[in-house]
């Protein structure tokens, strides 16, 4: 069997770290050890041996070989590059409220790598100026090739609106690799009901759905420093000897209260809110369900 055969593609910040944590869990179920290998959308021309070598060497009987990579889902090139390569691959997406999700990405821009330090409604507005920009170059382009070049060129804040496109960005998976190949989940429910959704997502796959999961994991908000130290130690492990090793290593720090997640203000909500009407209808119709709570 040609690995790999499944890929959790997005939304990001929508639950995919802690998915890709439970599906790993599963006898049956390889999940590659780096989240985002982003070989899809920034390395592809290393060439598909350098990307079965570099993370799925390790498969040995699992019926299932994946990865979780959210950059998959925005970049608008992608599906078709993964379509050459992996013709009858299964896709996962999980969608969560684009207002909420928006949000919590920007979050991530302020404690982590980028420091992102202006204000959030600035940074949207920054975010649609280069989106539309970019949309009205593609009108103008002729090659493929040419429209991917382009989209490189706009800052990652323009993805923070573009991930939440759900239906462009759906219909891309879906045109690429036909409707039953693609699962499409909510975050929601997800948070809810950790289990009801995996056990819908094996049997998707094929495995047997009744297996012992870990589902006390939660990739919540974390203070800059948490942050940092979760991108040091890997999200989910493996091989069950290391797996052993770790759980019996202790980490004494001082008690210490959660840190308090910043709320989103009235005015960046409704702006929000506003910008992903007419897109939250095209979804909803497309999927015929109600989407009506994005709104509220």
């Amino acid at each position: 069997m040609s690995y790999p055969n499944f890929m959790i593609v997005g939304a990001a910040k929508a639950g995919t770290t802690s998915l890709a944590y439970y599906l790993a869990q599963h006898p049956d179920i390889f999940m590659s050890a780096k989240k985002e290998t982003r070989f899809f959308s920034q390395e592809y021309e290393k060439g598909i041996d350098f990307y079965r070598n570099n993370y799925f060497s390790d498969v040995f009987s699992e019926k299932m070989a994946g990865e979780a990579d959210v950059t998959y889902f925005m970049r608008p090139f992608v599906a078709r590059k993964i379509k050459a390569e992996l013709a009858d691959i299964k896709i996962i997406i999980i969608l969560r409220n684009p207002v909420e999700r928006a949000y919590s990405g920007y979050l991530m821009a302020r404690r982590g790598a980028r420091k992102e330090k202006r204000p959030f409604l600035e940074v949207l507005r920054e975010n649609k100026r280069q989106l539309e920009e970019y949309y009205k170059l593609v009108k103008n382009t002729l090659s493929e090739k040419e429209a991917e070049e382009k989209y490189q060129l706009i800052s990652w804040k323009s993805e923070l609106l573009q991930c939440g496109h759900y239906y462009e960005n759906i219909t891309r998976f879906i045109s690429c690799f036909g409707e039953s190949n693609v699962k499409i989940l909510h975050f929601k429910q997800l948070v809810d009901d950790a289990p009801a959704v995996c056990e819908e997502v094996f049997r998707f796959f094929n495995v047997d759905p009744c297996q012992r999961i870990d589902y006390t994991i939660k990739n919540q908000y974390r203070s800059k420093n948490r942050f940092y130290l979760n991108k040091i130690i890997p999200s989910w492990i493996k091989r069950k000897s290391v797996k052993a090793l770790v759980s019996k290593i202790k980490i004494a720090r001082p008690q210490q209260q959660p840190p308090v997640k910043p709320v989103i203000n009235a005015e960046e909500k409704k702006w929000l809110i506003d910008y992903y009407r007419q897109p939250n209808k095209q979804l909803a119709d497309y999927l015929k369900c109600d989407l009506s709570s994005w709104s509220l």
